[in-house]
């Protein structure tokens, strides 16, 4: 859970022996510090040992005399994981063994080891355009976004004709000549 408006200066093991008078326990208290600045925030991240009131802890409106917020952290559904080995989209390098793709030249090699200068644009190891592969304004990204997207409207079926299924039946075979054989012709009367 994360615990909103509580200063920055709480001490954890204060907010753990609040929470377990109020009938928490909780396993692990983290300080949040922004992701850029590591400026501390005033928010925490809450562990709690699992137990059957866990869901009631977001009723807590104060710990230590000041009111807070508690909710479920969030998370972003729209992200797609992206290899940092291969550039392709729906896995993470630590499950890849395909080979490598420089993010910044498209070339076979670790984007480590890309020895490509900043005045030379980058090519998509997807798709060839001038960006890099991890470019969000990408069109192979724009397609997974779209195909992932439940709420697209779905292309118009045509409901003029009838759809009629075809079985592929793979043990036949198909005469080869033009001609239809002749133990296959209907008898025309």
């Amino acid at each position: 859970m994360v615990l909103k408006y509580l200063h920055h200066t709480t001490e954890t093991e204060d907010i753990r022996q609040d929470l377990l008078q109020q009938g928490h326990v909780a396993r692990n208290i983290v300080k949040v510090r922004h992701r850029i600045t590591e400026e501390p925030l005033n928010l925490f991240f809450i562990d709690l040992e699992p137990a059957t009131n866990n869901k009631e802890i977001d009723k807590i409106t104060a710990i230590q005399n000041k009111i807070i917020h508690i909710e479920p952290p969030r998370t972003n559904k729209n992200h797609i994981p992206q290899c940092a080995r291969c550039q392709q989209y729906g896995h993470t390098r630590r499950y890849c063994n395909r080979p490598y793709a420089c993010v910044k030249c498209g070339g076979q090699h670790n984007s480590t080891d890309c020895t490509k200068s900043r005045d030379i644009p980058a090519k998509c190891a997807l798709c060839g355009g001038n960006h890099p592969s991890n470019y969000k304004g990408c069109e192979c990204y724009h397609n997974i976004m779209r195909d992932r997207n439940p709420h697209r409207n779905s292309p118009a079926i045509e409901t003029t004709q009838p759809t009629m299924k075809t079985h592929h039946n793979p043990l036949s075979i198909a005469p080869t000549s033009t001609t239809t054989p002749t133990h296959l012709r209907r008898r025309s009367q």
